[in-house]
């Protein structure tokens, strides 16, 4: 069988990640523009808020149950777009050789 391009789908399945004492759950989609999208996250901690290296640019999805309060880009404030209809939380990433540190405070 063949599929000629256009033709096809990819998607991207990754493990819904808990905070139980904040009752919040997510799940790091990665960048949209990659074909492998969740192959830009290098790691994730969870120490009270949801910390994540991804390396790479472009717009960045997570699932969220619920908005953000915050969201961070090495730290820095930074503007995100929630869908509460389907949870995707949206985030540019800027371009940079080290990995970006991107948080979300809930």
């Amino acid at each position: 069988m063949t599929l000629n391009p256009l033709e096809y789908d990819i998607l991207t399945v990754t493990p819904l990640l808990q905070d139980i004492a904040k009752d919040v759950c997510f799940a790091p989609i990665g960048l949209l523009n990659m074909m492998n999208s969740g192959g830009c996250v290098e790691s994730i901690d969870l120490n009270g808020n949801l910390v994540m290296k991804v390396r790479g640019e472009g717009q960045f999805c997570v699932y969220a149950s619920c908005q953000p309060k915050v969201c961070k880009l090495d730290g820095e404030i930074t503007n995100f777009i929630y869908n509460s209809g389907d949870g995707r939380v949206l985030v540019e990433v800027p371009w940079k050789v080290e990995p970006t540190t991107l948080g979300l405070c809930f």
